[in-house]
């Protein structure tokens, strides 16, 4: 099933700690909104100073922008005052096939107004075409012959009270250049056609000069026609996508001009302008994130402390100190003196409690110890009776193994010894038994070098030990056999004792559950597998003392003898 996003911002959410949640809460409810309203003053700003650099870049072209138009409407001005002339239009009509030196007066007083017309803009230019079959060419008045036939048309067709404008390069020195187009009527007959040429190349050499890098200016004619004025640092053919536009109305043309700054270009320029407030909106982010962080720690701190006062366990803090500590009388002051003392109460109760468990334990091994049968005892005395009276010379080699036992019995009250001494315990307590009962066997014993040393509860494997004689080889006729091995297993030291005696005739398992039920009483088990408390009082020290990891193993079937394992954890004495 796949995992939704929701689940799994709720899975790393839960593992958070309670001071990380109430940060994450608290910077949500309080960080987010203060930046989203800056992110939208920092947009709003963006685009304010956008505007600015892009209100700058229209106020440095303003100047030139209006120059030109004027320019234009000083051309637009010239040629209706040409069409409006009455001296002008009297010389279009009048004959002159029979009265050249009437034409040249009247081309001179003409020639006198075209040339004041020129007085503002000495480099435009004026030509009249002429309809009068009569007239004579020269720089000024022309054949209507000589005006390029389409243009003609265009010009007669017009029905625009805005005259017809052509745009250019001169044929002279090929400089761009716009001409401006009117017609001479009389009534409704068309005398002349005026054209008025007004020189762009150095009013665009100027735009030129003011375009900043990464931008492009183009001129859109009021009939649609579009023309590159100038570029700078643009590749290729200049395309309109990645530009600001910014419009050029120019209104006595009715035409437009649109500059094209870089976005690229406008953005560096704003990367300084937001620099400060960037760095402002920061620092109070940041501000706030410190502050509402130790704010949460001051929150939490208590809850810490608690915290680490349930990990540590109050160790080494009394009751009056945790109970006069001065943590305010806020809610959590009251809360943590009372935790505390909660804590304190309950540390010491444990304490008693384990003391108690400890004593416990101690007396019931105690006990344990005392029930081991000593039956032994009374067997060896009479037996020292007996021989005493014939004399054998025995008795001074079973006076000694008698002291070595009960010396190493008795251990000077000590609950544990090494295991090298449980070992010559019992080999004194074999030859004792060998010599009580007459009993002929063999025995073996081999102890690893690495578990010599280690430290057991004392007294465990003589009942195991007697067990084995008692009910396993001397069952035999001869050829009993008891073997004691020793060795170490990872931490554990593991003891076998093992006889060839005729084994047992139930599973071992069930025969020492039947003596563990038997709680001391004679039980069947007690008849085939020893006195009623031997292995299992055994069984229950090692787990009281040891744990209950640790224990008897017992191992055996018909006929094949009987094991008993013990495993003991390994430790020497300190």
């Amino acid at each position: 099933m796949a995992i939704t996003v929701r689940q799994r911002v709720r899975a790393v959410f839960a593992r958070l700690q309670y001071r990380q949640k109430l940060l994450v809460a608290i910077l949500s409810v309080a960080l987010l909104p203060v930046i989203a309203v800056s992110s939208v003053y920092l947009i709003a700003y963006a685009q304010a100073k956008t505007g600015d650099i892009l209100d700058g870049e229209k106020n440095r072209f303003a100047g030139e922008w209006q120059q030109l138009d004027n320019k234009f409407y000083s051309g637009i001005k010239k040629s209706v005052y040409i069409t409006n002339n009455l001296q002008i239009v009297q010389m279009l009509k009048a004959d002159y096939q029979d009265d050249l030196l009437a034409y040249m007066n009247n081309l001179e007083n003409v020639k006198a107004v075209l040339e004041a017309l020129k007085s503002d803009d000495l480099q435009s230019e004026i030509a009249i075409y002429g309809y009068n079959p009569s007239l004579y060419r020269t720089d000024i008045v022309k054949k209507i012959g000589d005006m390029d036939p389409a243009l003609k048309d265009r010009v007669m067709q017009n029905r625009d009270t805005y005259p017809v404008r052509t745009f250019g390069r001169s044929p002279a020195n090929g400089r761009m250049e716009v001409r401006i187009y009117s017609k001479i009527m009389d009534l409704s007959e068309t005398l002349a056609v005026t054209e008025v040429v007004l020189p762009l190349e150095e009013s665009f050499d100027r735009l030129r000069a003011l375009l900043a890098p990464g931008s492009f200016l183009t001129y859109r004619a009021k009939n649609g026609e579009t023309f590159l004025v100038g570029t700078n640092g643009v590749k290729g053919e200049p395309d309109a996508k990645g530009y600001y536009a910014i419009p050029f109305e120019l209104k006595s043309a009715q035409d437009r001009m649109v500059l094209f700054v870089g976005k690229t270009s406008v953005w560096q320029r704003l990367g300084s302008k937001l620099a400060i407030p960037l760095v402002m909106l920061l620092g109070l982010v940041l501000t706030i994130a410190f502050t509402i962080k130790s704010v949460t720690f001051l929150l939490t701190k208590r809850l810490t402390d608690l915290m680490g006062t349930v990990r540590t366990g109050m160790d080494g803090l009394e009751p009056a100190a945790a109970s006069t500590a001065e943590e305010g009388n806020d809610e959590l002051g009251q809360l943590d003196r009372t935790f505390k003392e909660l804590v304190v109460h309950i540390h010491e109760h444990y304490r008693q409690a384990a003391a108690h468990e400890v004593e416990r334990r101690l007396l019931e091994t105690e006990l344990l110890q005392l029930n081991i049968n000593p039956h032994v005892l009374y067997n060896t005395l009479s037996s020292i009776k007996w021989v005493y009276g014939s004399g054998d010379g025995k008795l001074d080699k079973l006076i000694d193994d008698m002291v070595d036992f009960y010396r190493l019995f008795l251990n000077r009250g000590e609950a544990s010894r090494p295991l090298v001494q449980e070992i010559g315990m019992v080999e004194k307590y074999m030859e004792i038994h060998k010599f009580s009962y007459d009993a002929e066997f063999d025995y073996e014993v081999s102890i690893d070098e690495a578990v010599r040393e280690t430290v057991l509860l004392r007294n465990m494997l003589q009942p195991i030990v007697e067990n084995g004689i008692v009910h396993g080889i001397s069952r035999l006729h001869e050829g009993g056999r008891l073997t004691i091995t020793a060795g170490r297993d990872g931490d554990c030291v593991v003891i076998e004792v093992a006889d060839n005696g005729p084994g047992m005739d139930r599973a071992p398992a069930a025969l020492l559950a039947e003596e563990t039920a038997s709680g001391g009483r004679e039980s069947s088990a007690a008849t085939r597998f020893g006195s009623g408390y031997a292995l299992t009082n055994i069984d229950r020290r090692i787990k009281l003392y040891y744990g209950e990891s640790y224990g008897i193993r017992i191992a055996g079937s018909p006929g094949a003898g009987t094991v008993v394992t013990l495993r003991l954890p390994f430790h020497t004495a300190t």
